[in-house]
Order: structure tokens, then sequence, then C-alpha cells
């Protein structure tokens, strides 16, 4: 069927709508692509010593979407800074893995520790400055920041890596209860 003709100009009715058609599906289809935030879900978490001071998770982690990097704890502390004993240090550092795919490992562009009080008060955020890279499928990854109110004894640390701008998670999120003087030092086996 001929839907225009004239001169030597004609366009067919049946080619226009297989176009059409396909030009549609290629849109949704990478339309659906975008919109894919990779989900996280957290199937499973063990703490290192049962005393719930310590949430250091080993996760199963469900890749649609995306391949995130699973972290747990290596060490942790609250304590004074030694030549200042009003200010009182948080660190953290976790062991991350993550697929070997070298577009897994540049989607974690950051790594973010939030502070918060046992109330749930959100004291200080910290992250790396210039952001962070991962090299490898497997390392370290360390955060700290001083908090300046000395009357606060407990806290929990709040780690995740992130995206450049610090708001799609690519990792689970790691808690850690702690007492000021507190040191941990899990043993993974």
């Amino acid at each position: 069927m001929v839907l225009y003709y004239k001169g030597k100009t004609q366009i067919n009715f049946l080619g226009t709508k297989t176009i059409v058609a396909i030009l549609t599906a290629v849109s949704l289809i990478s339309l659906q692509l975008l919109l894919i935030q990779n989900p996280l879900e957290i199937y499973g978490s063990s703490s290192v010593d049962g005393s719930n001071n310590n949430v250091a998770f080993t996760a199963v982690v469900d890749q649609v979407g995306g391949k995130p990097v699973a972290i747990k704890l290596n060490y942790a502390h609250f304590v004074p800074l030694t030549n200042n004993t009003k200010l009182h240090q948080v660190k953290t550092i976790v062991l991350y893995t993550s697929n070997p795919s070298i577009m897994d490992l540049r989607r974690v562009q950051n790594a973010v520790m939030k502070v918060y009080a046992l109330n749930g008060t959100l004291l200080r955020t910290t992250s790396y400055p210039n952001g962070l890279t991962l090299n490898a499928t497997n390392g370290k990854a360390q955060l700290a920041t001083t908090l300046m109110d000395s009357t606060i004894k407990n806290i929990t640390a709040s780690v995740v890596f992130t995206d450049s701008s610090k708001s799609a998670n690519y990792s689970n999120v790691l808690s850690v209860n702690l007492g000021l003087g507190q040191i941990i030092q899990p043993e993974y086996k």
C-alpha cells in the first residue's frame, strides 16, 4: 500500500509502520535501561562477636542491575585524641570485595561514613574529598572524623560505598556501635 506518491518519491505504508515500531521499541528499551538504579538487597548478615557492638556484614548481594561491592569491618575505634582530650576521633577501616569488571570498579567513586548519636541525630559525615578509586577487586578503605563535643560517649558509625554524587549506594551499609575508648579489631577466618 502506498502512503504518499509524488513524482519519483514514494513512501510505502508498511515500511513506515515497521520503522516506527522498531524505533519505538528501541526507545522504550533504552529508557528502561537508563531507569535501572542498581538495586541492592542484603539477604543475610552476621555479627562478628555476637554482642551487637560490632555489626559487620558479610552479605549475599543481589547483583540485579549492577554489581555492587560487599564491605565488612576490619577495624574501628572511638577514642579521645592524644593531644586534646576534648576531641574524639571516630575511625573505621573496611575490607571490600568487588567483581573484577572494570565497569563495576569504576561505579564506586566514594565512600561515606556517617556518625550518629544514640538518639539517631547525625553528628558528622565524612568521605574522600577527591573521591575513592578502586583499583583492585579486594582492598581496604579508611574513614576518620573528629567529634568536637566531648560529652558524647556512644555513637554509631555507618559506612557505605557510593557514586561520585554520594546519592547511589554500591555496597551494603555497615554499621558499628562504639562507646568512648572502644577499639574493635575483629578476627576473620
